[in-house]
C-alpha cells in the first residue's frame, strides 16, 4: 500500500490561498491521465469523485493519486465495450446512464466533468436538496454556465466541460480525446492566469462541508426517478 502524506484533493484545495484555471488545468490533465490508463486496461473505476483522489505528498507540485477501486470493473473491449447493469456511483458524481442500469467507460468521463465543473465555479452542475432530487436533475436538468459565476472563465474550458457533461454517453467526449483538448494546451502556454478565485474556494469550502457527513449511496433508488 502507498501512503500519500499530502492528504485529499479537494482538502488541500480549500487550504489554498488563490486557486486558478491554470491550477484546475493542471489537476484536471494528471485526473484524466489516470483515467485514460484505466480505460486502456480495460477497467472502469465507476466512482470518481474528490475523495478518491489524494496528493501524493505535501509539496505544491504535488502528484494527484487516484485510489478506492472497490467499485471498478473489468471490461471487454474485443468488439464494443460492454454495458454495464449495477448502479453504483456517488450522488453528485453519478451519470446520469448509471442511473439508468445501461453504462460503459464513459461514467467515468462524466464524473470528472462534475469535478472539474466545480473547480471553475465552486458548486456541482446538477444540485438538490437529498438525493432523489439530485438523481432526478442529473438526468433531467440541462447543462448551465451562470454568466456572474463563468464569464471570467475560457471558453475553451466551457467547451470541455460541456463535452465531458453531455448526457448522451455515445456522443460524450472520451478520457483519451479530453487529454487532447485545445483547454491544455492553452493553459500551459501561459505562466497562470492572475484571476484569484476566492469566491470559489469559498463555495467549495461550503459544498465539502457536507460531504463529508453524507454516508455514500451504493445502490441507488433508481425507479423513485420517472422517466
Amino acid at each position: 500500500m502507498e501512503y500519500c502524506t499530502g492528504g485529499e484533493l479537494f482538502d488541500r484545495i480549500v487550504a489554498a490561498k488563490k486557486f486558478t484555471e491554470k491550477h484546475a488545468c493542471d489537476i484536471m490533465e494528471q485526473m484524466l491521465s489516470a483515467v485514460k490508463h484505466l480505460h486502456e486496461h480495460g477497467i472502469v473505476h465507476r466512482d470518481l469523485k474528490p475523495e478518491n483522489f489524494l496528493m501524493n505528498d505535501v509539496s505544491e507540485e504535488s502528484e494527484v493519486k487516484l485510489i478506492d477501486f472497490g467499485l471498478s470493473k473489468r471490461f471487454s473491449n474485443k468488439d464494443a465495450i460492454e454495458k454495464m447493469k449495477t448502479v453504483v456511483g456517488t450522488p453528485y458524481y453519478v451519470a446520469p446512464e448509471v442511473l439508468k442500469g445501461n453504462y460503459d467507460t464513459m461514467c467515468d468521463v462524466w464524473s470528472l466533468g462534475v469535478m472539474l465543473f466545480v473547480f471553475l465555479c465552486g458548486y456541482p452542475p446538477f444540485e438538490g436538496d437529498n438525493n432523489k432530487e439530485i438523481f432526478k436533475n442529473v438526468v433531467k436538468q440541462e447543462l448551465e454556465f451562470d454568466p456572474i459565476d463563468w464569464d471570467s472563465v475560457s471558453a475553451e474550458a466551457k467547451d470541455l466541460v460541456s463535452k465531458m457533461l453531455t448526457k448522451d454517453p455515445s456522443k460524450r467526449i472520451s478520457a483519451e480525446d479530453c487529454a487532447k483538448h485545445s483547454w491544455f494546451k492553452k493553459l500551459h502556454s501561459y505562466d497562470d492566469h492572475e484571476m484569484e478565485k476566492k469566491k470559489v474556494l469559498k463555495r467549495i469550502k461550503e459544498f465539502r462541508l457536507p460531504q463529508r457527513l453524507q454516508i455514500e449511496t451504493i445502490t441507488f433508488l433508481v425507479n423513485s426517478i420517472e422517466n
